[in-house]
Formats: structure tokens, C-alpha cells, sequence
């Protein structure tokens, strides 16, 4: 997914401005503890593949109610949705030195290399109302506190959650 966040525009000083476009689907490398924002990595030696999708490249529209994008269910609409049972999800890690040729699959595929739709689990979630949320002070708190006390503010007491 390419987004354009700004079209190409002239500045009234007859400046151009370029188009500027954000890859969306592209994913960030890294472990959850370095980086919040990391959605892949990599453990080599413990031969571990992490990958966090987000709900948007899986075309959830609604994750809290399983609704996903369908154009079946469309009439006339730019695009329908409908309820998902889950996700059936497949792995295939490709040779470099050979171009096309299947080193391995998860789940394992089946005669004439290729899966059959009850080779795969169901990863499916649970609905919800509300999400689950933890409140907690970011690592700055403490010294933006001392910056600010004396101040005459009483943020500071109102500032921890609870």
C-alpha cells in the first residue's frame, strides 16, 4: 500500500513542492523491545520468526468485531464487509541461490507441493467491547517533573495514573 499524504503542489512563489507518499505496507525490522514500532525480526540462532501485522494489511476494518473487507458482499458500495471466522495463515521461505525453489513451508505442503485448504489452523480472536489497556508513566515523567516543579502547576499530582 503506497499512500500520497501530499499531492505534488506549486508554492505561490512558484516553488515546487513534490508529491510526498508514505509505503504503508512496508514493514519495520527489530525486536518489540527496542522499538514499539518494529513489526519483524529475526532470531537466527533460536530460529524464530517474529512478525507483527498490523490489522490494516490484513484488511480488517473492524478488529474489534472480526469485520473484514469483502467485495462480495459490496451492492453497489465502493466495498462490503463481512464477519470473519479467522485467519489461515501459510509460510513459504524461498532459496536465493535458486530462484523459486521451496526450502521449507508451514504448514508443510502436501503431493505436487501444494496446500490443501484443511492443511491450516484457524487463528481467529475474540470479539470485544472495550479494549484491555494498561496505564503507565512514560520514561520522561520523572524529569519533565523536576523541570516543571515549583512552577505553581498541580499537573504533577494529577499526572500519575491510577
Amino acid at each position: 500500500m503506497y499512500v500520497l499524504v501530499n499531492r505534488a503542489r506549486f508554492g505561490r512563489d512558484g516553488t515546487f513542492f513534490p508529491a510526498r507518499a508514505w509505503e504503508r505496507g512496508r514493514m519495520r525490522y527489530g525486536r518489540e523491545t527496542q522499538s514499539t514500532l518494529s513489526d519483524w525480526y529475526y532470531d537466527a540462532a533460536a530460529g524464530v520468526l517474529d512478525v507483527r501485522i498490523p490489522w490494516g494489511l490484513l484488511n480488517v476494518t473492524d478488529p474489534s468485531s472480526a469485520t473484514i473487507l469483502d467485495d462480495r458482499f459490496a451492492h453497489g458500495a465502493d466495498f462490503g464487509t463481512t464477519r470473519s471466522d479467522g485467519f489461515r495463515i501459510g509460510v513459504l521461505t524461498i532459496g536465493r541461490d535458486r530462484p523459486g525453489h521451496v526450502v521449507g513451508a508451514l504448514p508443510a505442503l502436501g503431493p505436487g507441493a501444494h496446500w490443501r485448504g484443511t492443511d491450516f489452523r484457524t487463528w481467529s480472536w475474540a470479539p470485544w467491547e472495550e479494549p484491555v489497556y494498561h496505564a503507565r508513566l512514560k520514561p520522561v515523567f520523572d524529569s519533565m517533573r523536576e523541570v516543571w516543579r515549583g512552577t505553581g502547576e498541580d499537573w504533577i499530582s494529577r499526572g500519575k495514573p491510577r
